[in-house]
């Protein structure tokens, strides 16, 4: 299999974890946290990798993207700790991403 068919399924399975690690939390699982961290791992490895090898005219959105992802890190360390505003952090990375889907090269 083809790296990038790899890290792109890694990718997905990171984003679908995060979504199931937000919506577990807002449920009051326990465990909500781990699936969390679990899919911010790979999410924000695989965007510091793209933010590394992107050309020159895609390395600012990279660069959004990179930081939506550090706020998702910061999510993560407000879920273990238990805060009740990691719902900010994770609002924050959502308008980031959105924003740069939006970007035009």
């Amino acid at each position: 299999m083809n790296i990038f068919k790899s890290l792109s399924i890694l990718y997905y399975v990171g984003m679908a974890l995060v979504f199931a690690g937000v919506l577990m939390s807002l449920a009051a699982v326990p465990k909500a946290p781990w699936i969390f961290t679990a899919g911010v791992i790979p999410m924000l490895g695989i965007r510091a990798y793209n933010r590394l090898v992107s050309t020159k005219e895609r390395q600012r959105i990279n660069s959004i993207l990179l930081i939506s992802s550090i706020f998702l890190a910061a999510a993560v360390f407000l879920m273990i700790t238990g805060r009740n505003y990691w719902i900010v952090a994770v609002l924050i990375s959502a308008v980031l991403d959105f924003y740069s889907s939006f970007r035009k090269i």
